[in-house]
């Protein structure tokens, strides 16, 4: 009588442990899951900025580009022409002034002519506009103007305003290695063009 007791008891214990696995496990069965996901707009690619505003997208050696303020100028608005860079100049440097120097060894000058318009309605300062170009080699080095020697007429010269509606034009020097033969020549970190 015991035994059959015992026997009874530990099936009833079995099934009430089956039945608990068995709820366990239709509780964690994982059912169909809907996902509803909100589609993302993709934003507009930034614009590029325009042509001779950035260094990745100078302007071309002769183009023109307006310049709307520059303080150093007199804050006056105007535009910048710059003309293929004449590289390996030397020989012409040499000629057009007796107390020019030679370039040190392995350099070359090479010749910059800018012209100068201004567009606003005040005088500007194109003597300062022209202390403010250097050059760019492919490398990324930057070489600034040479200020103590000059072939015709330097535009970094010119000392006096210019006044609204005038032009002027003008040459600097840049003291470059004769290997250089193309580069960027930039005004004051802003204005970009090729150099031929």
């Amino acid at each position: 009588m015991k035994t059959q007791t015992k026997v009874a008891i530990a099936a009833a214990l079995s099934l009430t442990a089956l039945g608990s696995l068995t709820a366990c496990t239709t509780a964690t069965t994982p059912s169909a899951v809907v996902r509803h996901t909100t589609p993302k707009s993709i934003p507009a690619p930034a614009p590029s900025k325009p042509v001779g505003q950035a260094l990745s997208n100078p302007e071309a050696a002769g183009g023109t580009i307006n310049v709307l303020s520059d303080p150093g100028a007199g804050g006056g608005a105007f535009s910048v022409t710059v003309q293929p860079v004449v590289f390996n100049d030397s020989a012409e440097v040499a000629a057009a002034n007796e107390f020019n120097a030679a370039p040190a060894p392995g350099d070359a000058f090479a010749k910059l002519t800018v012209t100068v318009k201004n567009t606003g309605t005040e005088s500007i300062d194109a003597g300062v506009i022209g202390t403010q170009f250097t050059f760019l080699d492919a490398q990324g080095n930057q070489t600034t103007i040479d200020i103590t020697d000059y072939v015709g007429t330097p535009l970094s010269a010119n000392i006096n305003p210019l006044p609204a509606g005038a032009s002027v034009t003008g040459t600097q020097l840049f003291e470059l290695p004769v290997s250089d033969t193309t580069g960027t020549v930039v005004l004051d970190g802003s204005a970009f063009w090729r150099a031929n």
